[in-house]
């Protein structure tokens, strides 16, 4: 399951808590790392968006894994993902 679609099962007062933090987050990340966790988090596949951005899916999973570094760190994602 994706962490969009975890997030989409939570209650809407959990959504909530989810958006308040993501409003933490989001402004803490580069703007290459909102690019490559928006279009993941939409489904596509990290060579997908790579294609996408024109960089290589290894840059992609690196952005991605930063931009939830910071989203873990602001309080959203456990560390059991």
């Amino acid at each position: 399951m994706t962490y969009f679609a975890e997030i989409a099962a939570l209650s809407y007062e959990d959504r909530e808590i989810v958006a308040q933090v993501m409003a933490e987050a989001v402004p803490l990340m580069t703007e290459r790392q909102r690019d490559c966790l928006r279009l993941y988090l939409a489904g596509m596949t990290q060579a997908e968006v790579g294609e996408e951005l024109g960089v290589t899916h290894q840059a992609v999973s690196k952005q991605v894994a930063l931009a939830l570094g910071i989203v873990k760190r602001c309080g959203i994602i456990s560390t059991s993902h």
